[in-house]
């Protein structure tokens, strides 16, 4: 009886398998990223962590019920950005929804990032679209990615659509998917003239240039995007910025077009392409020495409110390993004082001062172990 049950279904409703897997890697961190950092969820329980999300999976579970469509989750997973993801925390994640594509499916939707980089794959999202391409070669495949995507044309050549974020800060997660989801859409119905193009642009953008609030190279690369859509034949141009701390190849900025013709596409893509590159030397951020950034900090009213300090090659939210001291060792130096200073990853410090209870005065040298090669430690650091 179960076998005819599942026989009915499989003949009149659509399946569609919808998964989430995101991790920006900053290939110069000595740390690797296990799959404890993703906190996966797994089958039922990844769409219940996705459902009412805003992210484009949660657009994607959204879709699949204006379509009655039966929906397998088999993950859904995101880690901060970190160092090199380890093969074995990749290969569950990715086996997991190889498996759930081998039972069969009318299309699948991925919620991706794009600068995913693995101990043995530089690509880890072209990776994974190559081995469900060879496995399902008729079954469309819809992909959102991130605006610090690194494109690779592995990745465009093995998904029907790709479609990025427009907004940095990330607030668009959610409609990016339901742009997925409404071309998604027309393969479903039969459609076949859905096609991705693909130009990659050498440069290494700064993401410091990459705000998409404020007027500038990239606010206007994605206003031409937008205007691109508007005409025939163009359905999606998405622009991406890339992920600079990565030492591979596909690293940097690129546009992704689709559309009904691949001649129209390259040409728009091209042509968006050359807008960026003649604004290049906008999208490089030129920094100051770190002795005139805190000389003009000092110089500052306090009274108008906090300075920020920001050590960005060290920023938590870009993989970094938070152990560095040069900022508030220079800064010390140089006289400045009511200083809060953090986040700051020192393990052993934490477990030192858990011991010895709040009750003492503690001198310490930190950090007292820093995964960095070069890392000044600061000679005493004083607390209660």
């Amino acid at each position: 009886m179960e076998n005819l049950i599942a026989e009915y279904y499989r003949d009149h409703y659509m399946k569609l398998i919808i998964a989430r897997i995101s991790h920006e890697t900053n290939t110069f961190s000595p740390l690797k990223t296990p799959i404890s950092s993703f906190s996966p969820a797994w089958g039922a329980q990844a769409k219940v962590a996705a459902e009412g999300s805003a992210t484009a999976m949660g657009a994607f579970l959204d879709f699949a019920k204006t379509r009655d469509a039966i929906v397998a989750t088999p993950v859904f997973a995101t880690a901060y950005p970190s160092g090199i993801v380890c093969d074995d925390a990749f290969e569950q994640m990715a086996n997991a929804v190889i498996l759930a594509v081998q039972g069969g499916c009318d299309g699948i939707l991925l919620d991706l990032h794009g600068a995913m980089v693995t101990e043995s794959y530089d690509d880890g999202e072209g990776e994974l679209l190559d081995r469900l391409r060879r496995l399902a070669p008729s079954v469309p495949i819809g992909v959102a990615l991130d605006l610090h995507a690194n494109i690779s044309r592995r990745l465009v050549a093995n998904a029907d659509i790709v479609i990025g974020f427009r907004t940095y800060p990330h607030v668009d997660m959610y409609e990016t998917g339901e742009r997925v989801a409404r071309l998604f859409a027309r393969l479903l119905d039969g459609e076949s003239h859905v096609r991705n193009t693909f130009c990659h642009i050498p440069l290494l953008a700064s993401t410091l240039c990459m705000d998409t609030r404020t007027p500038g190279a990239m606010k206007r690369a994605l206003d031409a995007a937008r205007e691109m859509e508007r005409k025939d034949k163009i359905l999606a141009v998405s622009v991406f910025g890339g992920f600079p701390l990565a030492d591979i190849p596909d690293a940097g900025m690129s546009v992704v077009v689709v559309s009904e013709s691949v001649p129209v596409g390259e040409a728009a893509a091209e042509a968006i392409a050359r807008e960026i590159w003649a604004a290049r030397a906008s999208l490089i951020y030129e920094e100051e020495s770190l002795i005139t950034s805190i000389q003009r900090a000092l110089s500052l009213p306090f009274s108008k409110g906090p300075v920020l300090l920001l050590d960005h090659g060290d920023n938590c939210m870009s993989g970094g390993t938070c152990d560095t001291m040069h900022v508030l060792k220079k800064a010390l130096e140089m006289g400045t004082t009511s200083v809060l200073a953090g986040p700051i990853a020192d393990p052993q410090a934490v477990a030192f001062m858990a011991t010895a209870g709040v009750t003492w005065h503690l001198i310490m040298r930190m950090p007292i172990q820093s995964f960095q090669r070069v890392a000044p430690a600061l000679n005493l650091i004083t607390g209660t």
